[in-house]
C-alpha cells in the first residue's frame, strides 16, 4: 500500500464504514464494502494521482460493492429496499438526537449492551478504526487467534440476533459512555505508540481520538470521566513533537526537549482536569490525567514528583488492576524509591502468564537491571522483549540498548556504576571544555539576562550561546542550585513545623518519635512541606501538626480496613492509606503503637 493510500485509509476508513452502515443497516456488509473499495484504490491510485475527493470516491465505490452484495442476498428481508436506496443515491434521513457525528454514533452503536462487554471495544476498533486484528490483540494483551475468534463471534451474534445499530436515546447514554471512552482511549494509545509501521506515532489516530473526546465532552459536559479523558489526551499529546527524532527514532521522556512540548495543549488539559476534579467524582481517566499533568508541568525530568506519581498509580490500580497499570507503577516506584523497589514489582508481573507476553514489561525490567549494573540479566530481558515482536520504532530502540551492553558485557559487569554526582561532574567538565566558559561564568551570563524561569534560561542559552539542549538544561539547573539558600537542618525543619499556635504540640511529636525510633535503627526522617516523613526502606508514616490543635499521623497499611480511630486517609494525603488523630498523650496508646509497627514492618 502506498503512503498516500495508507494516509487516506487511516483518515477515512471510519467515516466510510459509518456512512455505509447507516445506508445499509448492516455493519458487516459496510465493513466488507469499504474494504473492497480500498483494495480497488490500491490498484487504481498507484497508476495515477489521487482523486480530488478521495473520501467521496471511496464511499461511492463502496456503495456499488454493497449493491452487488445485496443483489446476491435478495432473499434476506429488507435487502430489496436497501439496494433500491443505494442505487438511487438517496440517503435515509439522518437520525435525530444528540449525536450528530457519523463515527461517534457508530461507536455508541457498537457498544450495544447486548454484546459481550469484552468484545464491544475490540469490535469498534476493528470496524470503525480499521485496526488490524493483530493490533487489537496487542492492545488487549491476548493472542491474535483468540481476538479473531472473539470478533467473529460478535459479528455472528449481531447477525443472528438482529441487533439494531441505532443511535441510543438520551437516557441510554450514561450506560454506553464507559465503553465509548475506552474505545477513544485505545484509539489514541494506538496512535501514540504505533504498533505497525516504521514511525513512533500515527498522527491521524491521535488527532481523531482527540476530536472524538471533544465531541464527547460537548455531549456530556458534567461527566468528570469524559473531561478526564479529554484532559489526559491533551496532556499526553502535548509531548508529541518531542517523542521522535527527525529520522523517526524513539526519544524517551527524560531525554525529550521540553521546549518543543505544546504549551497550549498543556494549559488546556490542565484547566479541563481542574474542572473534572472539582466535580469530586474521581475515576481512572482523571487519575491518569493527573499523572500526565505531573509530567507535563515539571520544569525538567529531575523536577518530576515521582512519589506523587507512584501514589496516583496505586490509586489507579484500585480502579483498574491491570498489568499495564502495575508495570507503570513499578517504573514510578523505581524512580521514587530506587530501581530495586521497582524491579521487585516487575519480577512479579513477569511471573504472571497474563503479562509475560507483553514486551514492555521485559523492556522496563531490562532498563532497571541495567541501572543496577546487572548487565547479563538486562541483556536477557532485552532479548525477551525483542522476541515478542515489538513495534518497529521500539524494536530499533531496544536493539540499540542491547548493542550497548553487549559490546563488552564482562567489563561492564565488573565496573562500578558511576554515581549521579560523578555523572554530573563529568558533564560539567565537558560543558566547560566544549563551550569555553566555567560554570561561574555561565551563572553570570544567566544573572545578566534577568531571566528566572528554567525554560526561558534554557531557550536563551541555546539561541544566544549555541549550547545543546542537555548542556543548557544542566547549566540552568546548576545556576538555580547555586542561587538557592543553604539547606535547613532536619532539626531546624522540625522546629519550623511547631511555631506559633502549633508550638504546644511539640511534646506530642517528640513522644511519637520516641515510640517510632524504638522499632529499630533503620528508621529515618525526611522533612517535607508541612509534615515529617517517616521511612524505613520506604516511607511508612508521617507526622503533621494541625491548626485544629492536634497532630495527624498518616500510615501506609495496605491490608487493614479503616475502623474507629483508624480512619481512611481520604483527601488528607494521597500517599497514605490511613490517618489517626492525636490530640493528647492518651491517644499515643498500644493500638497506635501496633499500627505504626505494622506499617514499619511492611516497609522493610
Amino acid at each position: 500500500m502506498s503512503s498516500q493510500v495508507e494516509t487516506v485509509f487511516r483518515r477515512e476508513w471510519g467515516r466510510a464504514v459509518a456512512v455505509l452502515a447507516r445506508l445499509t443497516g448492516d455493519l458487516g456488509l459496510a465493513e466488507d464494502a469499504v474494504a473492497d473499495a480500498f483494495a480497488m484504490a490500491v490498484d487504481r491510485w498507484a497508476a495515477g494521482p489521487l482523486p480530488s475527493d478521495p473520501a467521496g470516491w471511496l464511499i461511492a465505490v463502496a456503495k456499488n460493492h454493497a449493491v452487488d452484495q445485496i443483489r446476491h442476498e435478495s432473499r434476506r428481508p429488507g435487502k430489496e429496499e436497501a439496494a433500491a436506496r443505494l442505487i438511487s443515491g438517496r440517503d435515509p434521513p439522518r437520525p435525530s438526537g444528540l449525536i450528530v457525528d457519523e463515527r461517534l454514533r457508530l461507536i455508541f452503536a457498537c457498544c450495544h449492551p447486548a454484546l459481550d462487554p469484552g468484545v464491544r471495544v475490540a469490535l469498534t476498533l476493528r470496524t470503525l478504526c480499521g485496526l488490524s486484528t493483530a493490533q487489537i490483540a496487542r492492545a488487549f494483551l491476548v493472542g491474535e487467534t483468540t481476538m479473531a475468534q472473539r470478533l467473529v463471534r460478535a459479528k455472528r451474534k449481531i447477525r443472528d440476533a438482529a441487533i439494531p445499530f441505532r443511535v441510543p436515546a438520551g437516557h441510554e447514554l450514561p450506560g454506553r459512555t464507559g465503553a465509548v471512552l475506552r474505545v477513544v482511549y485505545l484509539v489514541f494509545t494506538e496512535g501514540h505508540r504505533a504498533s505497525a509501521g516504521p514511525g513512533v506515532i500515527t498522527d491521524e489516530l491521535c488527532d481523531e481520538a482527540i476530536r472524538l473526546a471533544r465531541l464527547l465532552a460537548g455531549l456530556r459536559p458534567g461527566d468528570p470521566e469524559v473531561l478526564g479523558l479529554l484532559a489526559l489526551l491533551l496532556l499526553t499529546d502535548a509531548r508529541r513533537p518531542a517523542r521522535a527524532t527527525a529520522d523517526g527514532r524513539l526519544v524517551l521522556l527524560p531525554d525529550q526537549d521540553r521546549g518543543r512540548w505544546d504549551g497550549a495543549k498543556i494549559g488546556e488539559g490542565t484547566q479541563i482536569l481542574d474542572r473534572a476534579m472539582s466535580l469530586r467524582r474521581p475515576g481512572p481517566y482523571q487519575l491518569q490525567a493527573a499523572i500526565a499533568a505531573c509530567h507535563a508541568t515539571a520544569t525538567d525530568a529531575g523536577d518530576t514528583d515521582w512519589a506523587q506519581i507512584a501514589a496516583l498509580y496505586a490509586a489507579l490500580a484500585s480502579h483498574e488492576p491491570t498489568p499495564v497499570v502495575h508495570a507503570n507503577r513499578a517504573v514510578a516506584v523505581a524512580m521514587a524509591e530506587g530501581p530495586a523497589a521497582g524491579l521487585a514489582i516487575l519480577d512479579e508481573l513477569c511471573a504472571d502468564s497474563r503479562t509475560s507476553g507483553w514486551h514492555l514489561v521485559h523492556a522496563c525490567r531490562a532498563g532497571l537491571l541495567r541501572t543496577l549494573g546487572r548487565t547479563a540479566e538486562a541483556g536477557d530481558a532485552y532479548r525477551a522483549a525483542l522476541a515478542l515482536d515489538p513495534p518497529p520504532a521500539e524494536r530499533d530502540f531496544l536493539c540499540s540498548r542491547l548493542s550497548e551492553i553487549s559490546q563488552c558485557p564482562r567489563q561492564l559487569e565488573r565496573t562500578t556504576m558511576p554515581t549521579a554526582e560523578e555523572g554530573i561532574e563529568a558533564q560539567v567538565r565537558n560543558i566547560e571544555a566544549r563551550y569555553g566558559k566555567t560554570m561561574p561564568e555561565w551563572f553570570a551570563v544567566i544573572a545578566a539576562s534577568g531571566l528566572s524561569k528554567h525554560t526561558e534560561v534554557v531557550a536563551m542559552l541555546k539561541a544566544e550561546h549555541g549550547l545543546a539542549h542537555g548542556a543548557a538544561h544542566r547549566v540552568s539547573l546548576l545556576s538555580r542550585q547555586a542561587a538557592a539558600p543553604a539547606p535547613v537542618s532536619a532539626d531546624a525543619a522540625v522546629d519550623a513545623l511547631y511555631t506559633g499556635k502549633k508550638a504546644s504540640l511539640r511534646p506530642l511529636h517528640d513522644r511519637l518519635m520516641t515510640v517510632i525510633e524504638a522499632f529499630g535503627p533503620d528508621v529515618t526522617t525526611v522533612p517535607k512541606k508541612g509534615y515529617l516523613s517517616i521511612r524505613r526502606k520506604k516511607q511508612f508514616a508521617m507526622i503533621q501538626p494541625s491548626a485544629a490543635g492536634r497532630v495527624d499521623v498518616g500510615l501506609i497499611l495496605r491490608d487493614i480496613p479503616p475502623a474507629g480511630r483508624l480512619e481512611a486517609a481520604g483527601s488528607f494525603n494521597a500517599l497514605f492509606t490511613h490517618r489517626v488523630r492525636v490530640a493528647s498523650a492518651d491517644d499515643i496508646d498500644t493500638a497506635l503503637t501496633d499500627w505504626l509497627h505494622t506499617a514499619y514492618v511492611s516497609a522493610g
